[in-house]
């Protein structure tokens, strides 16, 4: 009998143990926050390019297009362009090599335009405007006031017009240096 009540006794016990209450706890949240900097970066990723379509009388020529990838975390901005060469004008010029005889530049400034990849109605393209010269104010491209790029991969197409009487030496590489920037 004294086994059995220890037996009880010890029942309880455990059941008094299983059933206390919880050990305390205290619960606190905690704030985590972090300010974004200021990021701007533009690459120029794929060159436009004609290739041998450059012919005297030819209007509205088209290159392949290249891109452009930006990143600029103001939600308003623009980019602009002009020519990057030191005495450029906006004009293709021939090149050093195999051009003797052909025009030293097109009688026509260069056209482009630029667009993103990815339509985004919060974007403005300008269109075709002309690449302006060295020095001169660069042309508007595209803009945005109320919304960031992030990694946003634009195409730049570029337009030439050459009048039928300019002469160009077969194989006679044309070129501009288009500089881009991103504000």
């Amino acid at each position: 009998m004294k086994a059995r009540r220890l037996y009880i006794f010890g029942a309880a016990v455990v059941a008094a143990l299983a059933t206390a209450a919880p050990a305390s706890a205290d619960t606190i949240g905690q704030a985590v926050t972090g300010v974004a900097t200021s990021t701007l970066a533009l690459t120029a990723e794929t060159p436009a390019a004609f290739g041998t379509t450059l012919t005297p009388g030819a209007s509205n020529l088209t290159t392949t297009g290249g891109t452009l990838t930006a990143v600029d975390t103001t939600p308003s901005w623009t980019l602009s362009v002009n020519d990057g060469t030191t005495s450029g004008d906006g004009h293709l010029q021939k090149g050093a090599v195999g051009c003797t005889g052909s025009e030293t530049e097109l009688a026509n400034a260069s056209q482009v335009n630029v667009a993103p990849l990815v339509p985004n109605a919060s974007v403005t393209s300008n269109g075709y405007v002309t690449v302006p010269a060295n020095g001169a104010t660069a042309a508007a491209v595209a803009s945005a006031s109320a919304v960031p790029l992030a990694a946003t991969v634009f195409t730049n197409t570029y337009k030439q017009s050459i009048g039928s009487s300019e002469i160009l030496v077969s194989g006679c590489t044309y070129s501009l240096t288009s500089t881009y920037t991103l504000q």
